[in-house]
């Protein structure tokens, strides 16, 4: 019997990254959203900012935009590819690594971040715990997405300490998951986010004119 390469076994993983439902409460819901009614993770619930980049995943030997077909050529991500060609063979195949390519502005301009910011990492079984998350993320030498709060949370409580710690002018919203692991099956109960009201202010010409974050690329150069 033939065994598969490492190739062919990333291959069998790659896949869309599915979209986050917004949260009943979340003011930027729109009529193009989907909401999440459902969701009620059964571990600890965890707070993390959302940022505002372009959704990214980084697998085995390749590397995508929300999109499976998306340009890799574009400027905005020409130092994500960067990250991707660094990781590739420091990743098992059937690992992807998801996170926020914040190089370009969208609606929210960053100062002194990192390029690449992890929120997510799955494999075979499902979504990693946030604990496997952090450690795989050190080993990579790679940063991930701020963490706001890291409990189990009673009712009320997001909304609560969204508006005490941010001002909405300079932050997107924030996302809520179960910190332990979960399967991908199960998405729905196990992860949601809010978003501010009119956050996205761009248009469909947005790749025209696009301007830089100031942003810094963490850690792979230790490949060199």
């Amino acid at each position: 019997m033939k065994t598969e390469t490492s190739s062919e076994i990333a291959l069998k993983y790659k896949r869309k990254f599915p979209r986050i439902g917004h949260l009943p409460n979340s003011k930027g819901l729109t009529k193009d959203d989907r909401k999440n009614d459902i969701f009620c993770p059964s571990g600890p619930i965890l707070m993390t900012e959302k940022m505002d980049g372009e959704c990214t995943v980084i697998g085995y030997d390749y590397v995508h935009a929300r999109s499976l077909d998306s340009d890799q050529s574009a400027k905005w991500r020409r130092d994500i590819n960067y990250i991707a060609r660094k990781l590739f063979c420091n990743i098992p195949p059937e690992m992807r690594i998801i996170g926020e390519n914040l190089y370009a502005c969208h609606s929210i301009r960053y100062s002194h971040v990192p390029l690449f910011q992890v929120f997510m990492i799955t494999d075979k079984f499902g979504v990693l715990s946030w604990e496997e998350t952090m450690e795989w993320c050190e080993l990579l030498n790679l940063e991930t997405v701020p963490v706001i709060l890291n409990s189990a949370m009673p009712r009320g409580l997001p909304e609560r300490v969204w508006k005490d710690a941010f001002n909405e002018e300079h932050h997107e919203g924030y996302v809520l998951r179960n910190a332990d692991e979960f399967l991908e099956a199960d998405w729905d109960e196990n992860i949601a986010k809010y978003v501010r009201a009119n956050h996205v202010q761009t248009d469909e010409h947005w790749t025209k004119k696009w301007e830089k974050n100031e942003v810094y690329v963490s850690g792979v150069d230790k490949w060199h």
